[in-house]
């Protein structure tokens, strides 16, 4: 079962991939991005298994979700797997996180010049995972680099 790969082996009791039981008329684009925002990332074993890595855990589920389309044109929502709480401070062993915005930034710039789907919607149907602290104030941070 996925969801026990996903949660650190454990076995989350009724776990599915769709536990909202949210409708599949209700469809998710993921975005393949390049390795760079999120793949490469898991070379630190914490990267999946950390108090933030729902990032993570998320991008896995939505990826063999049924509310999943592979054609973005059906897209309700689109989700970019980046995952910012990755890089970890070798002082303190947390989340440091001081790449976020321009990695956000970096992510938006990609799929708004190689997909109309940003563009079209100013990014309101996007969806990033902020799992940590900061997260609320990544809006201000991020709408300062577009």
């Amino acid at each position: 079962m996925i969801a026990e790969q996903i949660f650190c082996g454990w076995k989350l009791p009724g776990a599915d991939l769709n536990p909202l039981q949210l409708s599949a008329a209700m469809q998710i684009y993921v975005y393949d991005l390049p390795t760079q925002f999120n793949e490469n990332w898991l070379v630190d074993k914490r990267c999946s298994n950390h108090l933030f890595a729902a990032e993570v855990a998320i991008h896995r589920i939505l990826l063999s979700s049924p509310l999943r389309t592979l054609n973005p044109d059906e897209a309700d929502f689109f989700f970019l797997p980046v995952y910012v709480s990755c890089k970890f401070s070798p002082k303190t062993g947390f989340p440091s996180i001081g790449h976020a915005p321009q990695t956000i930034h970096s992510a938006v710039s990609l799929v708004s010049s190689v997909m109309p789907y940003w563009n079209r919607s100013k990014g309101s149907d996007h969806i990033f995972v902020a799992t940590h602290d900061f997260g609320a104030c990544f809006h201000s941070m991020v709408c300062t680099f577009l």
